[in-house]
């Protein structure tokens, strides 16, 4: 690869002297780490869409503002909202979050809020929403649902914020698309839990139903949880139920640094996934599926 081909990436990467066998040192500093030339192409070329990956997570409280009336819809959609959650992780009067006791399911507001989303060309994402709430929006809506950043439920039983193999088969069935998370007790139920844990969600839904129902939805802020105060992580943790499953670390090790797309790209060559299919889980599948929503 040229060095002017390989400066023309993108600014986020530092260049470097070039090594052997189409590989780079790319990150000058303390985050210097040697990707292959095919994962600085992939990524330089493709445009990264990140289903949640805010700058900064911190300890304030999160405030939570569901549609109390069917016009709040229409008022956020023309304050430039296209995306909402339809629950968080408890019951509101849209249906149950994924950490209640009982789902009892979309209400019949719930109905006639998702109803109105697809009228106005927000998309509905139920990515916190309970089994039977996160099915409901599937067999409702007339618009592709989205799951933002879940899991694999069938590779971390019981955890409530991962997804049934049904659930994501209702996605796959609605032409719609999952973003995985890095979040560590998603993951995986125990230690280890490295990357390779994580690609193995990838290739769960790459099998159940296919890699173009495949994105990234990374559920952390640049640097990871991990890097929080003693404080901020401490009252984090406050906000939810055990059964969030925390441990030591909420992080994986190797993809808790902003660049952590080029770790995600040089695991999925590892896997045999082609170039389209990598450009498809960066980014383009979620592009697909959204402009159809917002169209």
């Amino acid at each position: 690869m040229q060095r002017r081909h390989f400066l023309a990436t993108g600014a986020t990467i530092a260049a470097a002297p070039f090594l052997n066998l189409g590989r780079v040192r790319a990150f000058a500093g303390r985050r210097a780490v040697e990707y292959s030339t095919r994962a600085v192409d992939l990524v330089g070329g493709a445009t990264v869409v990140d289903m949640l990956g805010p700058f900064k997570i911190g300890a304030s409280t999160w405030l939570q503002k569901h549609f109390t009336r069917l016009d709040d819809v229409d008022f956020f959609h023309a304050l430039g909202q296209r995306i909402s959650q339809l629950t968080y992780n408890s019951r509101n009067m849209i249906g149950n979050g994924s950490t209640e006791r009982r789902d009892e399911g979309l209400s019949d507001y719930g109905v006639a809020v998702v109803e109105r989303m697809n009228k106005v060309g927000m998309a509905v994402d139920v990515s916190h929403c309970g089994d039977r709430t996160t099915l409901d929006a599937f067999e409702v809506s007339k618009r592709p649902v989205l799951i933002t950043h879940s899991n694999c439920r069938a590779l971390v039983p019981g955890h409530p914020r991962c997804k049934t193999d049904e659930a994501i088969r209702a996605m796959a069935k609605a032409g719609s698309v999952m973003g995985i998370t890095g979040v560590r007790m998603f993951v995986k139920h125990d230690e280890p839990t490295t990357i390779e844990h994580m690609l193995d969600h990838y290739d769960h839904v790459r099998k159940l139903v296919g890699v173009e129902h495949l994105g990234l939805g990374s559920d952390m802020d640049l640097d990871g949880y991990d890097d929080m105060t003693a404080d901020e992580n401490q009252a984090m943790r406050a906000g939810y139920k055990d059964s969030y499953g925390f441990r030591e670390k909420i992080d994986i090790e190797g993809v808790d640094h902003p660049k952590r797309v080029f770790d995600l790209t040089e695991g999925l060559i590892r896997r045999g996934y082609a170039d389209a299919d990598i450009r498809g889980a960066l980014g383009g599948n979620f592009r697909r599926v959204i402009a159809q929503i917002w169209m």
